[in-house]
């Protein structure tokens, strides 16, 4: 067991279903200039449970902390190793904006779990951590999908598989990302509830035939 008594992480902005990829392609975002866009995650051991929340949007997290998601990283973390966890001191420092479709939620849970897996000499490898994340932020969403929290994790464009692995993928490097961030809150739990539960075969053949190419053209360097 690492004999650190203090760790910090930082997770950055992402964006989930990307491009044609829903619930499957995942990007990680940094910024061409100017501070990283994300969250950072100090963890303490301590006497004590507590949580300091800080930073540009922590006005917008849950009153209380057994409600934030980096109290529920540090749940997800503890059944993942299988060991309970002493107290700890968390401090979040929130980067992102809540409900923004930047992956807020994602940044958080992964700057937690990074930081806490660091703190203990690292016990979880990046696929348990993975899975550990998509557990934690169900909470927030309804729902398991890795497509921001594998980014957030692991960094680049991820694909993901039937097995819940996290794929690199290539993009061209001289193409930029471009991102408009309106001035609303939309929670994911809220999006995805308005979602249609079955889909005509006709368009699901097409999404597959879609998302086939989008990778071919990646793997590929076909820009076009």
């Amino acid at each position: 067991m690492s004999s650190a008594i203090s760790t910090r992480a930082f997770a950055p902005a992402s964006i989930g279903n990307f491009a044609v990829g829903f619930d499957t392609l995942g990007a990680a975002l940094a910024p061409l200039d100017g501070p990283p866009l994300g969250d950072m995650v100090e963890v303490q051991r301590s006497l004590r449970t507590t949580l300091l929340c800080e930073g540009p949007f922590a006005h917008q997290l849950p009153p209380k902390p057994e409600d934030n998601l980096a109290f529920r990283a540090c749940e997800a973390f503890a059944r993942a190793w299988g060991q309970s966890l002493p107290p700890l001191r968390l401090h979040l420092v929130k980067g992102l904006p809540v409900g923004s479709g930047l992956g807020s939620s994602a940044a958080t849970v992964a700057a937690t779990l990074k930081a806490v897996n660091a703190l203990f000499g690292e016990p979880l490898d990046d696929h348990a951590l993975l899975v550990a994340a998509g557990e934690a932020e169900s909470h927030a969403s309804g729902a398991v999908h890795l497509d921001n929290v594998a980014p957030a994790l692991l960094g680049g464009l991820r694909l993901i598989t039937p097995e819940g692995r996290a794929e690199a993928l290539p993009f061209p490097e001289r193409l930029r990302i471009l991102v408009a961030s309106p001035d609303l809150r939309l929670a994911t739990r809220e999006a995805r509830a308005v979602l249609p539960a079955t889909l005509l075969l006709a368009t699901t053949i097409a999404h597959a035939r879609q998302l086939g190419t989008f990778v071919h053209a990646l793997h590929g360097g076909d820009e076009a």
